[in-house]
């Protein structure tokens, strides 16, 4: 039964559509030919009241193409989805791209993180904080030339012991170290060959250690040797048992 409020489009649509496939057998070209002129007005219609719905700023400008019929006057919207489709990879490749260019913007400091700096790299970093707050006294109390502060780092405190490094005016390495609390700092250069090949090293008599800095595996008759290389990530040790020490050669405590 028709109803006051029955689009006349729909109703002659779905008249023709009985005939088209209905028990009369094959309709004519002119029942074709209508049906599918009704299925593309009916079809532009419902994309223009479709685009009348939708906020103008929720589409990029490519994706309101006019829907499209097919042979049958099935509307569909083949335009839409063939550009929403190529928008999709274009948009995730560039995603990825900008995820890798992040990736070497921040590669570096990460690295610096993972790898400090080995060896003479030291030189090549900012002084830290403590440095910059301690270069200059370290370098008037050890009696450095001007300008060795600014090259002064610290690589690290063992057994009561302190030690940094710096260059000179004359290009050398140089390994200052000193017993904490009130010692004497002492200064020992290399030229770079020598440090490449041997690195710097400081012996340290047991009984030069205080008791409360020594490790119970190592004697007042031992020597701890302090080493700094071409490699390393700061000072590093090893122990001597006392026939290996030659007691001339150690350190000798200040006078009291």
């Amino acid at each position: 039964m028709n109803t006051a409020g029955e689009d006349p489009l729909e109703r002659r649509r779905d008249e023709l559509l009985a005939i088209v496939y209905g028990p009369a057998g094959e309709p004519g070209d002119e029942v074709v030919a209508e049906l599918a002129a009704l299925e593309r007005e009916l079809a532009a219609r419902r994309g223009e009241a479709d685009r009348a719905a939708a906020p103008a700023s929720t589409e990029p400008p490519e994706a309101l193409d006019h829907a499209t019929t097919d042979n049958s006057g099935a509307a569909v919207a083949g335009g839409r989805l063939r550009r929403l489709r190529r928008f999709r990879p274009l948009a995730i490749a560039s995603a990825v791209l900008m995820l890798i260019a992040a990736g070497f913007v921040l590669i570096g400091p990460v690295r610096g993180l993972l790898s400090p700096a080995r060896g003479l790299g030291v030189f090549e970093r900012p002084q830290t904080a403590e440095e910059l707050l301690r270069a200059d006294p370290v370098a008037d109390a050890a009696g450095l030339e001007p300008g060795d502060a600014e090259t002064l780092r610290a690589v690290g405190r063992l057994f009561g012991h302190e030690f940094w490094v710096h260059r000179d005016a004359h290009d050398r390495v140089c390994l200052l170290s000193r017993r904490q609390f009130w010692f004497d700092w002492i200064d020992e250069c290399v030229s770079l060959a020598e440090f490449e090949e041997f690195g710097l090293t400081r012996r340290i008599a047991g009984d030069d250690i205080r008791h409360d800095a020594r490790p119970p595996r190592i004697g007042r008759d031992d020597a701890v040797l302090v080493r700094w290389g071409s490699r390393s990530l700061d000072v590093e040790w090893t122990v001597e048992p006392p026939s290996e020490i030659d007691f001339d050669d150690r350190p000798r405590r200040p006078a009291s």
